[in-house]
């Protein structure tokens, strides 16, 4: 990676996943946060690692060293940077939560394709 920021690759043409996503913006005051839109048209003309079925499937981030993690994992990464959410890393970071956190990502998962699509954005995917 070329700066020492953790990269979040979100669709933003999910309702749910833009509006967590805003939350996070909102909270990066130190500007810890990259925000890739993987919605947007042009996003695939990179070369990743990650294909775009894993990408649409799961919630990605590549952390400043170029590793990518998904799903919970990456959350808690996320909290972690955020001054004002390290709290809930540190609170869900043991086997009981981390297991619910995991039963429910499953379940988000295959409940996101169906969830509302967000009417004004930049993509031709937020269309409805």
């Amino acid at each position: 990676m070329e700066n020492d920021k953790l990269k979040i690759f979100y669709d933003g043409a999910c309702l749910v996943c833009h509006t967590e996503i805003e939350i996070y913006r909102k909270h990066d005051t130190n500007s810890m946060l990259e925000f890739v839109d993987i919605s947007k048209i042009d996003f695939y003309k990179d070369d990743y690692p990650v294909t775009k079925k894993d990408f649409n499937k799961y919630f990605h981030i590549q952390l400043p060293s170029g590793l990518y993690m998904h799903g919970v994992p990456a959350f808690m990464e996320i909290w972690k940077v955020l001054p004002k959410w390290r709290w809930v890393e540190k609170l869900t970071n043991n086997f009981i939560c981390r297991g619910l956190m995991e039963i429910g990502y499953f379940f988000f998962v295959y409940v996101r394709p169906y969830l509302p699509k967000r009417q004004n954005c930049d993509s031709d995917a937020c269309k409805i």
